[in-house]
C-alpha cells in the first residue's frame, strides 16, 4: 500500500493513502526527471556532439479524494488540505510503499478541488521539486577514525580491578571493552511472538477479493470484463440488516450484485444492483449465514460492508486473528547478534526456542553450548496416523477430536482443560472462558491421568469443506476435515512436563572493541563479560569504504573533531587522489564541518560554542563527491593525527521511486 506524507515548514502535515479521510487515487512525476542534453554542431556535421546533460526540476502531482458524512465536514477537510499545502511554505514529501521509504524537498505550485458529488470531493496537488532526487529518510554515517582511552598496565599492589559487566534485556550494550575481553555467559531466553487482532466493524477485506462478479441469480462467480471483484464468503447473522457504502462505480445493467448463502455455503438468494453502485441497506434472509458481493476495482480500497447499525466510515479492515483465514504465526527465538554498530556476527540456537502465555520459556547458553527445553510444538496436518473422530455438528461449525499421547506433555488433572498452549490458527479455549458454539476454536483436556492421554478438540466452519452435508456419515465428515487440515495444518505450542536438555556446540565469542551490542531476534539475553585492565584504544580504521547505493553521485558532510592539537587535517579519495584539506591548526574540542553538496558548499568551524566560516582551505582542494558504489577514503593530518576523529555523513540520491 502506497502512503504519502506531506509536511510543511511549520510542521503541518497530512497523510494520503487508501484510508479516510484523504484517499490516494493517483500520482505522476515520481519517476526520474526529464534529462536535458547539451550539444554542439559543426558545419556539415551529421547529428551533433553531446557536451553534457542535466536534469530538470521535477513536477510531482498527487490526485486524491476526500469523503465525509456532511458538506460541513467536507469543507473542514478542504481547509485542512489548503492550510498544509500552502504555497508560502517549503515542504517535504515522503513516499512509503513496501520496503521503499524516501523523501524529497518541494514547493507547492497549485492545489485544486473538484466538484462535490455525494459528499465526495477530489483534489489535485502539484509540487515543484528544485532538487529532482529522492533521498533516504535518515543520513548514512561512516566513522573513519575514533579514539577511546588508551593505556594498559600490569596490576600493581592495591589496584582494584573493575568488576565484570553483566546485563539482561532484548538488546544490551557493553562499553569500555578492551583487547582480550570475551563473553563468559550468553544465554538467550525465549519469547514467542504472535500478533493477534479483533474483527473490525468493516467486514470487507479487499486483499481477499477475487476477480469476477457475483451472478445474483445463482450465486456463482463469473468472469468480468469490467474489472469487477468478488468478496470472500463473509460471515453474517440471519435476519439482520447490513449496508454497503463507499462505492462510486456504477455497475453495468446485468445480473450483477450480491448473494446470500446458508450455513454450509449453499446459495439461497441474491440482490441485483446492475445500473447502480451497490450502496444501500440489505436484509439477510432468515437462513443466511454468509454473503458475497461485487465491487469494482476503483472501489476496492474504499468499499465498506458492515452492520446497518454501525457508524463506522473507515474502510480499513482488521481480521479476527488467529483464524484459519488469518493465521497468527508463532515465531520463537533463533538468533543472537553480536555487533559494534557496523560489523556483526550472528549465532543460531540448535533449535527454535518457544515460550507460553504464562511465562514458561526455553533457554540456551551459547558459551557452554547447552540449554533447557521447557516447551515444544505439535502439528496437526491430517496425516494418516492422526485418528480424528467426529464429535458433533453446530449450526455453522463442526467439532472433531483426537485422543493422542504426546510424550512429556504437561497436563492438568483428569478432565481439566489445558489452558497454557498457543495456537497459530485457532483461538484457545481456557478454563472459565465463554465462546459461541459457532466459533472456530481449539481446546485440550487430560482424558486419563494414568496414561497421560490428551484430547484435542478442533471446531471449524462447515463451509471450509466442499460438499459438506450434515447427512454425511461420520467417516465421510472426518475425511473432509482431514483433507482440509492437510492444506491448513494447525500448530500448537505446549509445556513439557519434565524439561529436557538442549545440546549444541560450545563457543568462544570475543567482544568488539571498545563497545559490543548484544541482541536476540525475540526474547531476552543475559550476557556477562570481563577482562584485563586496558585504558586506551585507538581505532585502526584509517581507510574505509563508503558505499553510495544511490543512482547518482552525491555530496557529503565531513566532520573533523580534534581531541588535541591537529595540524592541517584532510580527507583523501584513495582511488582518485583528490582531497579536501584545511590549512590551520585545530585545538582540543574544535569541530570543523565540510559540506560538499551541490549548491550548498561551505566549511564551518565550531569552538567553545562560537560558529565561524573557515577560509583556510588548500587551493588544490576538491569538494569531494561520493560516486555510486564503493568509495575508498583515508584521513590525514600533517601533525597530531592521533588527536583526530573523522566522520562522513551522506544521503544517497535516487532518480525515482
Amino acid at each position: 500500500m502506497r502512503k504519502l506524507i506531506y509536511t510543511n515548514a511549520d510542521g503541518g502535515s497530512v497523510e494520503i493513502y487508501n484510508a479516510a479521510p484523504f484517499f490516494l487515487q493517483g500520482i505522476s512525476g515520481f519517476e526520474a526527471a526529464k534529462n536535458n542534453i547539451y550539444t554542439t554542431k559543426s558545419v556539415n556535421q551529421d547529428g551533433a556532439t553531446a557536451t553534457g546533460s542535466s536534469l530538470n526540476m521535477s513536477e510531482r502531482t498527487i490526485t486524491g479524494a476526500m469523503r465525509a458524512d456532511s458538506n460541513d465536514l467536507l469543507e473542514a477537510r478542504r481547509r485542512t488540505l489548503s492550510k498544509v499545502f500552502t504555497p508560502k511554505l517549503d515542504g517535504t514529501l515522503r513516499y512509503i510503499c513496501s520496503d521503499i521509504d524516501k523523501v524529497c524537498s518541494c514547493k507547492v505550485e497549485t492545489i485544486k478541488f473538484g466538484e462535490i458529488k455525494a459528499r465526495t470531493q477530489t483534489f489535485d496537488v502539484v509540487l515543484l521539486c528544485p532538487n529532482p532526487f529522492w533521498q533516504d529518510i535518515e543520513e548514512s554515517i561512516q566513522e573513519i577514525a575514533l579514539w577511546v582511552g588508551a593505556f594498559e598496565f600490569p596490576e600493581p599492589d592495591g589496584l582494584e580491578i573493575p568488576a565484570a559487566q553483566e546485563d539482561t534485556g532484548e538488546t544490551i550494550s557493553f562499553t569500555d571493552l578492551t583487547e582480550g575481553d570475551k563473553f563468559d555467559a550468553l544465554t538467550a531466553y525465549a519469547l514467542s511472538q504472535q500478533t493477534t487482532s479483533t474483527q473490525s466493524e468493516q467486514l470487507f477485506d479487499d486483499d481477499k477479493a477475487t476477480a469476477g462478479y457475483i451472478d445474483n441469480t445463482d450465486g456463482t462467480v463469473k468472469s468480468s470484463s469490467y474489472s469487477n471483484y468478488v468478496s470472500k464468503l463473509v460471515l453474517i447473522s440471519p435476519s439482520t440488516d447490513y449496508k454497503i457504502l463507499g462505492n462510486i462505480y456504477t455497475q453495468p445493467v446485468w445480473t450483477v450484485g450480491l448473494a446470500w448463502y446458508d450455513s454450509v455455503g449453499a446459495y439461497i438468494s441474491g440482490v441485483n444492483y446492475g445500473g447502480a453502485t451497490g450502496n444501500g441497506t440489505y436484509a439477510s434472509p432468515s437462513t443466511a449465514y454468509y454473503v458475497r458481493y461485487t465491487v469494482n476495482a476503483v472501489d476496492l480500497a474504499v468499499s465498506i460492508l458492515e452492520l446497518n447499525s454501525s457508524t463506522n466510515i473507515d474502510p480499513a479492515f482488521t481480521p479476527l486473528s488467529p483464524s484459519p483465514d488469518y493465521p497468527a504465526p508463532i515465531t520463537g527465538t533463533r538468533e543472537l547478534t553480536i555487533s559494534d554498530g557496523t560489523n556483526s556476527q550472528v549465532y543460531e540456537t540448535p533449535e527454535e526456542l518457544w515460550s507460553l502465555p504464562d511465562g514458561v520459556r526455553s533457554e540456551y547458553n551459547f558459551i557452554t553450548g547447552s540449554g533447557i527445553k521447557r516447551t515444544d510444538k505439535a502439528v496437526f496436518d491430517g496425516s494418516a496416523d492422526e485418528n480424528f473422530q467426529w464429535a458433533n455438528d453446530g449450526t455453522l461449525t463442526v467439532r472433531f477430536y483426537i485422543n493422542i499421547i504426546i510424550p512429556n506433555i504437561s497436563l492438568p488433572i483428569s478432565n481439566q482443560i489445558l489452558a497454557n498452549i498457543a495456537c497459530d490458527k485457532l483461538k484457545n479455549v481456557t478454563s472459565g472462558s465463554t465462546y459461541s458454539l459457532d466459533s472456530e476454536v481449539i481446546s485440550a483436556y487430560n482424558s486419563n491421568d494414568s496414561v497421560k492421554t490428551s484430547i484435542f478438540h478442533i471446531r471449524v466452519l462447515k463451509s471450509r469443506m466442499p460438499s459438506w452435508s450434515d447427512s454425511l456419515t461420520n467417516a465421510e465428515k472426518v475425511g473432509l476435515f482431514k483433507t482440509w487440515l492437510s492444506s491448513n495444518p494447525v500448530t500448537v505450542i505446549y509445556e513439557l512436563a519434565t524439561p529436557t536438555a538442549i545440546t549444541g556446540t560450545a563457543q568462544d565469542i570475543p567482544c568488539y572493541i571498545p563497545q559490543t551490542n548484544v541482541s536476540v531476534d525475540s526474547g531476552e539475553v543475559y550476557a556477562m563479560t570481563g577482562g584485563g585492565i586496558e585504558m586506551g584504544y585507538r581505532s585502526p580504521s584509517l581507510i574505509v569504504n563508503v558505499n553510495n547505493p544511490g543512482d547518482v553521485p552525491c555530496g557529503m558532510r565531513i566532520v573533523f573533531s580534534a581531541l588535541g592539537e591537529v595540524e592541517n587535517p584532510y580527507l583523501l579519495n584513495v582511488n582518485t587522489q583528490e582531497y579536501f584539506k584545511i590549512t590551520k591548526t585545530m585545538v582540543a574540542g574544535e569541530v570543523i564541518t565540510v559540506t560538499t553538496h551541490f549548491g550548498n558548499k561551505r566549511v564551518v568551524d565550531v569552538l567553545d560554542g562560537v560558529t565561524s566560516t573557515v577560509l583556510n582551505i588548500d587551493l588544490e582542494s576538491t569538494f569531494l563527491q561520493l560516486e555510486t558504489g564503493d568509495n575508498l577514503y583515508r584521513y590525514y593530518a600533517d601533525d597530531g593525527i592521533d588527536n583526530l576523529e573523522c566522520k562522513i555523513y551522506y544521503s544517497p540520491q535516487y532518480l525515482g521511486v
